[in-house]
């Protein structure tokens, strides 16, 4: 983003080039632009693919309705993908509420160690959970 909150264009279009053929997402930062609506003409019209948003919120449940809103203004140009705590309790709740074709978790559960040797001042390592995962999709199918 430039300094007035909005999309560096030339910025964009420097990993788009690098990027070559590979279908592009733009960050979660975009949840940060001063207008989500200009932002969102501006991403479309670089090529982005997708987009990540929490709909400005916290998490994604909290930001379901502006989430609602965007995808129906991107409709068919771009996906928007909820992201920002999505779990396995939540995503039949904001797929349901957003209509959204994709949804952004990590679904992670913590490794387990048997010491602490090289942890302190780390945060607990993390993996994807295959139960979590496995539960995401039973309830979205």
């Amino acid at each position: 983003l430039t300094p007035a909150a909005t999309i560096h264009q030339d910025a964009c279009r420097a990993r788009l080039k690098a990027a070559g053929s590979v279908p592009c997402t733009f960050h979660r930062s975009f949840d940060r632009t001063y207008d989500n609506r200009r932002a969102l003409e501006d991403i479309i019209a670089l090529g982005f693919t997708r987009v990540l948003s929490s709909g400005r919120a916290d998490t994604a449940l909290a930001g379901v309705e502006n989430l609602t809103k965007l995808i129906n203004l991107a409709e068919d140009r771009i996906i928007v993908i909820p992201c920002g705590r999505v779990r396995a309790l939540n995503v039949g709740e904001i797929v349901r509420l957003t209509k959204c074709q994709e949804v952004h978790g990590s679904f992670a559960e913590p490794i387990p160690t048997t010491n602490d040797i090289g942890r302190q001042g780390y945060i607990i390592r993390s993996r994807t959970s295959r139960e979590a995962v496995a539960l995401c999709r039973s309830i979205l199918s």
